[in-house]
């Protein structure tokens, strides 16, 4: 059985090609324990060697399986599918899609699925392997769930995020962060290092400025961490036999001083 207290939330960007795996790591007081970088067979020895964990993905946990076009299924859908659009996805990233959330279609074939898609189903289908079940269970210590950063960022947010790799979309993601109080620096301390010498010389203070992945991986960590810890706080979108994103809900008026 799973024990908030002592479980840890551990987020996984699966980077894309030859980028490696990132993972950030949250205890029960959301304490950030470990981020890091390393292989699958990296990935697979640290998560496995958790007794009780609760792991977010940052990416489809398996490919559609053509529900959205079967009548029963489609039928309920609200906005219904169009007649000539584009159905090879799942049900989730349609529902999400409608709502101007910047989801990525996940095809039904894996060769028509990006590498960083193809990664996260292989990570999620190695979690199972070693006994990791989908969240939630009532009674499985080791769960896994999918938390897809870009639409996690646009959750919390309010609206679609700048494009991930761009230094605002760097600083914007972590800002959004430290904002849910998550013990990070505070992005906007970049602003008070920026000196005319400095842009003079081609020469920015990012060192404390998170990289996509790590982003990526932090966001997922959360999540995870909110749906156990505040289910109130967080959103699950999609069908259970094909796979339901889970995001956290914006929060209102609680800013950080």
């Amino acid at each position: 059985m799973m024990d908030a207290e002592r479980t840890t939330y551990i987020g996984i960007d699966p980077g894309d090609y030859r980028q490696p795996y990132t993972f950030a790591v949250l205890d029960g007081e959301q304490m950030l324990i470990a981020l890091g970088h390393g292989h699958l067979r990296d990935v697979l020895a640290y998560v496995g060697g958790r007794a009780t964990a609760t792991v977010a993905i940052s990416g489809p946990l398996r490919y559609n399986l053509g529900l959205i076009v079967q009548e029963a299924v489609s039928s309920g859908l609200e906005p219904a599918p169009v007649i000539g659009e584009s159905t090879d996805l799942r049900v989730a990233e349609y529902l999400l899609a409608a709502r101007g959330a910047p989801v990525t279609q996940t095809p039904a074939l894996a060769r028509y699925c990006p590498r960083s898609i193809q990664r996260a189903v292989e990570l999620s289908q190695c979690l199972w392997e070693i006994d990791y079940v989908s969240f939630p269970s009532t009674d499985a210590p080791r769960q896994v769930l999918e938390a897809q950063a870009e639409v996690c960022y646009w959750s919390m947010l309010g609206l679609e995020p700048f494009p991930a790799q761009s230094l605002e979309g760097r600083l914007q993601r972590q800002l959004a962060l430290f904002e849910e109080k998550l013990p990070i620096p505070d992005p906007m301390d970049f602003f008070e290092e920026v000196t005319r010498f400095k842009l003079l010389k081609g020469v920015l203070p990012v060192k404390d400025i998170y990289t996509p992945g790590e982003l990526n991986a932090l966001v997922a960590a959360y999540t995870a961490w909110l749906a156990v810890r505040k289910p109130e706080r967080v959103e699950r979108v999609g069908l259970a036999d094909e796979g339901e994103i889970w995001l956290p809900l914006k929060r209102e008026n609680e800013m950080r001083k």
